[in-house]
């Protein structure tokens, strides 16, 4: 086994690990419960609090 051939197991190694974690973050952000339906309200009244007087 050459250094050529340790180099490419380690790089694939990197690619695998971070193809395992990006899938499995994507899964935990797709199944996490949704907000609730008033954020049109909670925005509007953070944009009043915003506005100088």
């Amino acid at each position: 086994m050459s250094t050529r051939d340790i180099f490419d197991y380690i790089i694939y190694g990197v690619i695998a690990i971070g193809s395992i974690l990006a899938v499995r973050r994507l899964y935990q952000d797709l199944t996490r419960p949704l907000p609730e339906d008033n954020w049109h309200t909670t925005r509007s009244t953070d944009q009043k609090r915003e506005q100088p007087k």
